[in-house]
């Protein structure tokens, strides 16, 4: 709830204002500041001891807050394993905030639900995906510049369409009533890690 132009109060955790002045030319919020937002450790204890959370989950869900997008991690792009695979899925993925879409083309939720399929696809099917040749841009690709709008260079794991994940060839995912091929032809687009690279 918004608490005038001092900062944000909920049941159980107040959020201080910070410094950080609005430059925009909006007149009704010059002269406000945001409020800063909680550190890692803050976040951390919030959602372990109010939201019920175990402290590792508490932890994850934290740092998926709190850490930049992956877009600004670009020096940890280098510290990706250099075979793809499923270690680099793994990675790849981890890079990115469950709760900030990596790229153009997301609407509302639909990045949540996708990063979580995701990781059930890897948890379920990741080492038959790998043992049947399937790659980071065929699973993860998007289009280096208009990333899930062009539809052309995504991967099978990326678009917000389909239900859960039925089966897994070595041409197809079968999602529901849905079927991801590669075409003959199609582009080959950049993981959704490295978008903006």
């Amino acid at each position: 709830m918004l608490a005038g132009s001092t900062g944000y109060i909920s049941r159980s955790l107040s959020l201080k204002t910070g410094k950080r002045e609005i430059e925009r030319g909006d007149p009704f919020l010059a002269g406000r500041s945001l409020p800063e937002p909680p550190t890692f450790e803050e976040r951390a204890a919030f959602l372990e001891y109010e939201c019920g959370l175990p402290r590792d989950e508490a932890e994850a869900q934290a740092r998926a807050e709190c850490e930049p997008p992956a877009a600004e991690l670009a020096p940890g792009l280098a510290a990706l394993p250099q075979t793809n695979g499923l270690l680099l899925w793994r990675v790849g993925l981890d890079l990115l905030s469950p709760y900030r879409a990596p790229c153009p083309g997301y609407r509302g939720d639909e990045w949540s639900r996708v990063y979580d399929r995701a990781r059930t696809f890897l948890d379920i099917y990741g080492e038959q995906a790998q043992a049947l040749g399937w790659t980071a841009p065929r699973l993860f690709g998007v289009h280096p510049v208009a990333g899930v709008v062009r539809v052309d260079a995504c991967g099978g794991l990326v678009l917000p369409v389909g239900g859960p994940i039925r089966a897994i060839t070595a041409t197809e995912i079968r999602f529901g009533h849905l079927t991801h091929r590669k075409k003959p032809g199609q582009p080959e687009g950049v993981p959704l890690w490295g978008f903006g690279q």
